[in-house]
């Protein structure tokens, strides 16, 4: 939709799957029993990683980013934040400049968050190089990581996202 929502548009009732003939033999008023109902989801809202009073890191697999933007879909509680670091693909240690210390915290419910560091805004400097995605997060709620990339299988990309 133009709010970036998902609406599922179902006919529902009131009573158990199959009762109707059941509900008008025993007398009960059926009007109004059955009807439609909208459904709303936030978009990427099927499943989620979330964490609680304890901090989480979710890491991804090494891909190999094909453009500069990044985007996160998250919400967090109204007091914390999540970050995020990038990971050399290869040897798994944190990329100078694109460390924990260095992130800018995420707060809020956000569909389309852009993660910054303070010396970078976006994975310009990475496009083409394996990198892995880690997420610190917690009481946060994690819907997807959007970004173009390839998946890394040892030397090569094989599988494009």
């Amino acid at each position: 939709t133009k709010e970036d929502k998902l609406l599922f548009l179902v006919e529902g009732t009131k009573g158990e799957h199959a009762s109707y003939p059941d509900m008008q033999k025993a007398g009960i008023d059926t009007r109004g029993a059955f009807g439609p109902l909208l459904y709303e989801l936030r978009l990427d809202g099927f499943c989620s990683m979330k964490t609680r009073s304890k901090d989480g890191l979710l890491r991804t697999k090494t891909i190999i980013p094909q453009s500069a933007a990044i985007s996160i879909n998250v919400r967090t509680s109204t007091h914390t934040a999540v970050r995020v670091q990038l990971l050399d693909g290869v040897t798994g240690l944190p990329l100078p400049g694109y460390t924990l210390a260095e992130a800018v915290p995420i707060s809020g419910d956000h569909l389309f968050a852009r993660p910054q560091w303070k010396g970078a805004s976006d994975l310009a400097k990475l496009v083409g190089k394996p990198i892995r995605i880690e997420i610190m997060m917690r009481e946060a709620e994690l819907f997807a990581i959007r970004v173009a990339c390839h998946i890394f299988v040892g030397t090569e990309s094989t599988v494009t996202l």
